[in-house]
């Protein structure tokens, strides 16, 4: 509670009221609008608190529910969504409610800020520790189709503020070699493999550089060892996504005097000249054009001779 904030207590009481009436079977959903409208405009001010709220709401009113055996997948979890033609709407649930608020009130926290160039994410920085961790969680096929696709787009948002730390939940994830040399672990890996399409790498500081280099050498690393072709189909499909966010010429600009061209592009030179990207595809070719557009330390013959192998 917060005596000296009444009118976040009226808040967090009708999202807890709201959150009991999904549960019990719905809604009006004019009251649910009306109350993530409040909730967005509070959260300019009091992002901290709204979404400490809004975690310990998740934990008392939309655990995992129980699942019948048929409909679980691997690891007592759902089957993928790309898998079974899951939808990722809104489900009508407790937790869905919940979350698509945590994301709506992110973006208002963000958006609300009048943010220069060089410091993205700004007004992220303040959430509470162990928000990043608590959206990466529900990644897993132990969730629900919709809320894993929210959980990302939350993901994606706090990466603004926090992209180190988001890269090292994955890197943990790709470091587990037990866990992803696995058929039921490559399986399951797909879901967080979608969900880092919204990671934002970025090259604003030198921090952030560095934290984007790591991610890209980590997928470098580990593509080669992915034999589920549903996994490298979407590494292949969030890696495009990311890359062609971070070299659009806004975002571009820091890097001359951020970080090295060499120091980010090279990580992807093993991608794009080996055999984890289908040869000649797209992926591929996009991958050559912008990693060695960028990079000066191949000599011309060399060079010639890999994109032709590349794109024949």
């Amino acid at each position: 509670m917060h005596p000296e904030k009444p009118f976040l207590n009226s808040a967090f009481q009708s999202l807890d009221d709201l959150a009991t009436e999904i549960k019990q079977g719905g809604t009006d959903q004019s009251m649910v609008a009306e109350l993530q409208r409040w909730l967005c405009v509070f959260a300019r001010e009091h992002l901290a608190d709204i979404c400490a709220k809004l975690m310990a709401a998740m934990d008392e009113h939309a655990a995992v529910e129980s699942l019948p055996t048929q409909s679980r997948g691997l690891f007592g979890g759902r089957k993928d969504a790309a898998a079974t033609g899951e939808s990722t709407q809104d489900d009508g649930s407790a937790a869905y409610f919940l979350l698509n608020t945590l994301r709506r009130v992110l973006i208002a926290a963000s958006e609300g800020h009048n943010l220069s160039s060089s410091s993205p994410g700004l007004a992220l920085r303040s959430v509470p520790e162990g928000l990043l961790a608590f959206c990466f969680a529900r990644l897993s096929l132990a969730h629900p189709a919709p809320l894993r696709h929210v959980a990302g787009a939350c993901l994606g948002l706090l990466s603004r503020a926090h992209l180190a730390s988001a890269v090292a939940l994955f890197a943990e994830k790709l470091g587990d070699k037990k866990y992803l040399n696995s058929d039921a672990g490559q399986r399951e890996y797909v879901s967080f493999e979608r969900a880092a399409a919204h990671v934002e790498l970025s090259v604003h500081s030198a921090e952030q550089a560095a934290a984007s280099t790591r991610y890209l050498s980590l997928v470098a690393s580990a593509m080669g060892s992915f034999n589920r072709t549903v996994l490298r189909a979407e590494l292949c499909s969030s890696l495009r996504s990311m890359l062609e966010r971070l070299m659009r010429p806004s975002r571009c600009a820091p890097l001359r005097t951020r970080a090295s061209d060499s120091d980010l592009t090279r990580p992807l030179l093993p991608l794009a000249l080996g055999n984890s990207i289908p040869r000649g595809s797209e992926l591929a070719c996009y991958l050559m054009r912008h990693t060695l557009a960028t990079t000066t330390n191949l000599h011309a013959d060399h060079l010639h001779a890999r994109v032709h192998r590349i794109t024949t």
